[in-house]
Formats: C-alpha cells, structure tokens, sequence
C-alpha cells in the first residue's frame, strides 16, 4: 500500500505560488516535480501533467539538465497511465539522454524500464524484454532492490505473453527477492 495521500499531504504547503516563489529555482523545480508525481499516484493525470510541464519548463529555461531527465521520467509515468503510449516511450527517451549526459545509472535503468514498459503494452514483447535486461545490466552490482523488483515483475508478465513461463517464474521469484529487500 503507498502512502501517497500522505505525500501529498507534506507537499500540500508548496502549491501556493508565493511559498513557491520563495525557494531557490532548483529547489522549486523539484518540488513541482515531486507534487506532479503525487498527483500521478492519486490518479490526477491533468494536475500532474500541469506540474510536470512547469517543473519542465523551469528546468530546461535554467539549465537543469541534472534534474530534466526526472522530471521527463515522470512526464512519461502520467502518459503510460493514461495509454498514450507513444508519447510516455518518447518523453522516457529523452529522459535518457539526460540520464546518460549526467552519468545518472539509476535514472538510464529507470527509463529502459519506462520504455520497456510501453513497449510491452504495445505488444512489442520483445523490444521490451531487451530495454528491461538493459536497466538490469546498468544497475549491475549496485543496490536498486525496488527498481529490480518492478524490472523483474515486468518481465515476468512479458513471458507470460510469450507463453514462456519457467522464464516468468523465474523473473518472479526474483522480483519477490528484490521486494523483500524494501519496505514496499
């Protein structure tokens, strides 16, 4: 269960544009970010949508390019919601670029597996299991255990559709070894 009420809940006070105005442009970027995916996870695709555009904007008109490839992510997150699939496949890539530009391991793994994501929702099973084994190859050895945990459980629903369901299994069992490794 997400606590996402409750994250919005603690953002809340940052919607006013005055307390908006009063913080560094970085940190107001960032902020408009996170309440754009709060608003994501309760399911309200235009505000969130509105947020990300502005946190887009404020980024790109400052230079931002450390923080552009998140908000990109999160643009696509809304999208893929709401089943514009080509459009949350377009904006992951260009979060990508970013991610690469900055040397971000952990952004570039979380966009394959945006990317992946709507590809297998397109029915491109393939495609998507080779963007998925990408973010897996570029977390390597380091710590990711939630990020796994949804790569893995994405793929097993890939070879379900490939009616390859050792392999399913498999991911799986590894997506629930991953899980156990977080507090979600």
């Amino acid at each position: 269960k997400g606590t996402y009420k409750e994250s919005l809940e603690a953002l809340e006070y940052f919607e006013d544009d005055e307390v908006l105005a009063q913080l560094s442009v970085e940190t107001r970027t960032q902020v408009l970010t996170q309440l754009g995916i709060a608003f994501n996870n309760l399911a309200d695709s235009p505000k969130a949508v509105a947020l990300l555009e502005k946190a887009r904007k404020e980024a790109e008109e400052n230079n931002l390019s450390n923080i552009l490839g998140s908000i990109l992510v999160a643009i696509s997150r809304v999208y893929r919601k709401l089943n514009e699939f080509s459009m949350a496949r377009s904006f992951a890539e260009k979060a990508l670029n970013y991610f690469r530009e900055n040397g971000n391991w952990r952004g570039m793994a979380e966009s394959y597996q945006v990317i992946g994501a709507t590809q297998y929702q397109e029915g491109r099973s393939e495609k998507a299991l080779e963007n998925y084994e990408q973010g897996i190859k570029i977390i390597g050895s380091r710590s990711a255990p939630f990020l796994l945990g949804r790569i893995y459980s994405d793929m097993s629903g890939v070879y379900w559709r490939l009616r390859r369901s050792q392999d399913g299994i498999s991911c799986l069992e590894k997506s629930i070894k991953f899980f156990d490794q977080t507090e979600h």
